[in-house]
């Protein structure tokens, strides 16, 4: 096996000139001798060859040499070298190619990697089907007919680990403020929760490609909230923006002594932070008019008229 540009040398009459036939006698090409060594250099298409030489001495030629049989090898194919940390579906780069017709193959410590292919000529674009692993060393081939170049230089890179999944919470769904939460990620990675402006909020880890963690938020209302995971300390992109509500913790009515008075103030406990609206309805789900104490997460009710008999 060969390179294309390989130099072929031999032994001749001396200064003469030295021309390599095909087999149907036509010339690939001719070179001059210096003294009784003769070189010359030609561009090859990759594949089986058979050729012969002739001589040429003083303007006579010689009869042909022996067959000679052997082959042209491919170039070996160039990858380019991700950025650090790689994406997770990195494309790859590949190079010095040499034509469309050549089947490229990628391969990762030695296993070949399925995944898309682009491009045309001498070059081609590479997208894994599954997201990288964490470390990876990349290999290529290119392929001609029977001829298979050998492998590229080892190209090493770390890739970050995919966005993780967020099953629960879903999308526009009410949650109490305690709730298990709940998704997929890489095995032995951790799930990070955050913020939108990237503060984390809480983290757990991925055990066989699922995680679970409880969370108490302190406060109800709409939230916005993305998830990443961190791979042997890389970390991935953040998830798509998930959207979901907190209910507030239900609020409970301390019973009166009994008899109750007339104008009996009720105490109501477990009410939430912030700007709460308090309503009391009686056993019809009626709105019973009145008024709460305004401050803290204990409040007293006085209603606006005497209560009835029965309650």
């Amino acid at each position: 096996y060969y390179e294309q540009d390989f130099e072929m040398t031999g032994r001749c009459h001396p200064n003469a000139l030295v021309k390599v036939l095909n087999l149907d006698g036509s010339v690939v090409g001719s070179w001059w001798a210096i003294g009784t060594l003769w070189t010359g250099i030609y561009h090859w298409i990759p594949g089986f060859k058979q050729k012969r030489v002739v001589q040429v001495v003083n303007g006579v030629e010689s009869a042909p040499g022996p067959v000679r049989h052997f082959y042209i090898s491919l170039a070996v194919p160039v990858v380019g070298k991700p950025a650090h940390p790689a994406e997770s579906d990195q494309m790859l780069e590949i190079t010095g190619l040499y034509s469309e017709a050549v089947a490229v193959r990628v391969y990762n410590q030695g296993h070949a990697v399925t995944g898309h292919m682009t491009g045309s000529g001498s070059s081609r674009q590479f997208v894994p089907a599954q997201p990288w692993p964490h470390e990876n060393r990349i290999t290529v081939t290119q392929q001609l007919g029977d001829i298979v170049s050998n492998p590229s230089t080892p190209v090493d890179f770390i890739a970050r680990p995919p966005v993780p999944q967020l099953i629960d919470p879903a999308e526009g769904e009410y949650y109490p403020l305690k709730f298990e939460l709940s998704g997929t990620g890489v095995p032995d990675a951790t799930v990070v929760l955050l913020d939108t402006d990237g503060e984390r909020i809480a983290s757990w880890p991925v055990q066989g490609g699922q995680w679970y963690g409880i969370h108490t938020w302190s406060a109800p209302g709409f939230k916005h909230k993305q998830l990443m995971q961190v791979r042997q300390g890389i970390e991935s992109r953040p998830g798509p923006v998930r959207g979901f509500y907190l209910r507030p913790d239900r609020v409970e009515i301390l019973p009166p002594t009994n008899p109750a008075m007339p104008a009996q103030a009720l105490t109501v406990r477990h009410v939430g932070s912030g700007n709460v609206l308090l309503a009391m309805f009686d056993e019809n789900d009626q709105s019973v008019p009145g008024v709460f104490s305004e401050e803290g997460s204990i409040r007293q009710f006085i209603a606006s008229k005497n209560w009835a008999k029965v309650n």
